[in-house]
Parts: structure tokens; C-alpha cells; sequence
């Protein structure tokens, strides 16, 4: 995985780690990787701070930046 070319899809599930921010600008790590939400990243269910903290297990599906981290596209718990 992490010789995914940067534009590349990404896919991963497991435990957010370290969840920092505010809905939907979220920044965590999952088995490793940095991953970063925006607005444009979609829920499921809606993002709240209930509902996306450290531990939760989710998957991210997103495209591979320049800098080795993941903008996550979705988030599904």
C-alpha cells in the first residue's frame, strides 16, 4: 500500500487513532496512515464527535496525496 502512486484510490479499514478536529475536518490515523476529512468527504453515519473518536472502527476510502497521507473521499463506521 504504501507504494500507491500519489492520485492513486486507497481503500483501508481498522481503529481511528488520535481523531483531532471538529466535523467534517477530521485528522486521525489508521494502521499507520495519516488521514485527513473535509467537507467533501462523505459520512456514513453523519459525521459527529458521538459518532467518529478514536478507537471506532471505520473504513476509509481516498485518494493518496503528495505527502504519503490519505484525503479520505468516505468514511463508513
Amino acid at each position: 500500500i504504501k507504494d500507491d502512486a500519489v492520485g492513486s484510490l486507497f481503500e483501508i479499514q481498522g481503529s481511528m487513532g488520535g481523531v483531532k478536529g471538529t466535523c467534517p475536518s477530521l485528522t486521525f490515523s489508521i494502521n499507520g496512515f495519516d488521514i485527513t476529512t473535509d467537507g467533501a468527504t462523505t459520512f456514513t453515519p453523519a459525521c459527529s464527535s458521538a459518532a467518529y473518536k478514536s478507537g471506532t472502527k471505520a473504513t476509509v476510502e481516498g485518494i493518496v496525496q503528495s505527502s504519503g497521507s490519505i484525503k479520505a473521499t468516505s468514511v463508513t463506521k
